[in-house]
């Protein structure tokens, strides 16, 4: 899964399109908090050589659920950093649009956890095997 920043095309009809990430702090930013901690998820960028950049950001609507994310991000409420399982169905549908393609953060997992993998019901490895299968097509 990687993170990409989006936003539906009703918010950039009605804001100028950021052109860098400095140009963030000019625009309303729906960020996700830690239902655990209840601090607010980083924004991470790639930096130079390799690295990564954390953004401070003023955020100007918190949820706490990827799916509330993607649900402000379709309504036109600001700009999200998003995972690709989510954000790239309606990406591809035209329903949001990925802004700054190039400073995109290096891929993070996305697991499976279960009891056993000794005594693993059939039902538990099809639905693995499943999963394995849509998340790679959304590369």
């Amino acid at each position: 899964m990687t993170l990409l920043l989006v936003a539906a095309p009703t918010y950039l009809l009605r804001c100028v399109k950021p052109t860098s990430i400095n140009d963030l702090a000019r625009h309303r930013l729906v960020v996700m908090r830690s239902n655990t901690s209840a601090q607010l998820f980083a924004w991470e960028f790639a930096g130079k050589g390799g690295s990564v950049e954390r953004l401070e950001i003023t955020p100007h609507f918190i949820v706490n659920d990827p799916a509330g994310l993607l649900k402000a991000a379709l309504l036109g409420m600001g700009i999200c950093q998003l995972g690709s399982n989510l954000a790239l169905p309606p990406i591809i549908a035209g329903q949001l649009v990925q802004l700054l393609p190039e400073t995109m953060v290096r891929s993070r997992g996305l697991y499976a956890a279960y009891l056993s993998r000794r005594f693993t019901p059939r039902k538990v490895t099809l639905l693995v095997q499943a999963l394995t299968e849509a998340f790679a097509q959304l590369k």
